[in-house]
């Protein structure tokens, strides 16, 4: 059984679409190897209870305040690499490092892989959720240059085996940083792949943590710009979600805010379409995988289909303004046998390489 060091920002969890994944992946790396757990949490993160084989060495408490601290301490980065340093964190992998012999250490997402720089190892693995500079990017930050140097400073090292998940994220870092990378897909949750539609309903879903700006930004030019000019039911599933739009959405009778909801796949595999009017962000759109995996087709900008194979292009609707968005939902119509079909071809054809093969 191998010895892995696993360093996450985050807790693993299932309330948004990466820390869903570094759960899974905890859990099924725990079926052959031993994990020792680095985690951050908020004081409102859901407690994490780790599966067997997985022992959490150190639990980091996080906070705003502990965040500017911490962005003090490399003030030549870009803060977003460094808002999770800590040295005592550093002194601690150290430390476990001449306890034990590790097979691989894993540094998981952006905001660890300053970490990596402070520790001498054969088989590090930087997982880079997104290319940060790509995100920025699109948004015209002026400080693109200051991320583009922190980043490509921290991805590089002779030890470093980077991942992406997408063949477009693997060329972006090369042609970017002449970084190579390999790129793997994700894991798509037992509740997504057991969700099979039953009966299609006149109704299309959003999926997503609401507090991310790309998001509810997305959810607020739909809600102002499409749903006064469409009739179907409209559910919006995730937490997060702020009390103004909650507000805002209460004055159309066909649009249900459900919050949180444990399995929403269900929902997904019946609904008609998921609209996902992305107009920033980088990285592929796990909600965008997931309703592929339950067999529902999408609805969505160019941004929202980034590092998917267009060989799934018939259920990716792509949109870029309102018009083309309400045409759309207006006269999509897939019987649920075409549902059914592109699930089965969807799931065989694209959970075929995963970080697991590679380790």
């Amino acid at each position: 059984m191998r010895q892995i060091l696993f360093i996450t920002p985050f807790t693993p969890c299932n309330k948004d679409a990466g820390s869903n994944y570094t759960k899974q992946l905890l859990e099924k790396l725990s079926e052959t190897n031993q994990i020792d757990l680095i985690f951050f949490k908020y004081k409102d993160d859901p407690s994490y209870i780790p599966p067997n084989n997985v022992n959490v060495v150190y639990c980091k408490k996080n906070s705003t305040i502990f965040k500017l601290l911490d962005i003090t301490l490399f003030p030549f980065l870009y803060p977003l690499f460094t808002v999770r340093f800590n040295w005592k964190i550093v002194f601690k992998i150290r430390a476990l490092l001449r306890e034990k012999k590790y097979d691989i250490i894993y540094f998981d997402f952006s905001q660890t892989f300053l970490y990596s720089k402070f520790i001498k190892h054969n088989h590090k693995i930087l997982m880079s959720h997104d290319v940060i500079y790509q995100r920025y990017k699109r948004k015209n930050n002026i400080f693109i240059s200051w991320i583009k140097c922190s980043e490509k400073w921290l991805l590089k090292g002779k030890s470093n085996n980077i991942f992406t998940f997408s063949i477009k994220d693997s060329q972006i870092l090369n042609n970017i940083y002449h970084i190579p990378s390999k790129n793997i897909c994700f894991f798509i949750p037992d509740d997504a792949i057991n969700s099979i539609p039953t009966k299609i309903q006149n109704n299309i879903t959003f999926f997503a943590m609401w507090k991310r700006a790309d998001n509810y930004q997305g959810l607020l030019w739909f809600i102002n710009n499409i749903l006064p000019h469409i009739t179907c039911q409209v559910t919006i599933i995730g937490g997060g979600l702020s009390t103004e739009i909650q507000k805002q959405i209460k004055s159309y009778s066909n649009i249900n805010y459900m919050g949180f909801v444990n399995n929403p796949y269900p929902i997904i595999s019946n609904s008609k379409a998921l609209i996902s009017p992305l107009f920033n962000g980088a990285g592929v759109k796990v909600k965008v995988i997931e309703a592929l995996a339950c067999g529902t087709p999408i609805i969505g900008t160019k941004i929202a289909f980034e590092g998917i194979d267009y060989k799934f292009q018939k259920f990716m609707i792509e949109a870029s303004n309102p018009s083309e968005f309400i045409h759309a939902i207006k006269s999509i119509e897939y019987t649920i046998e075409e549902h059914i079909t592109f699930k089965k071809k969807f799931l065989k054809e694209y959970c075929n390489n995963t970080i697991l093969d590679w380790l």
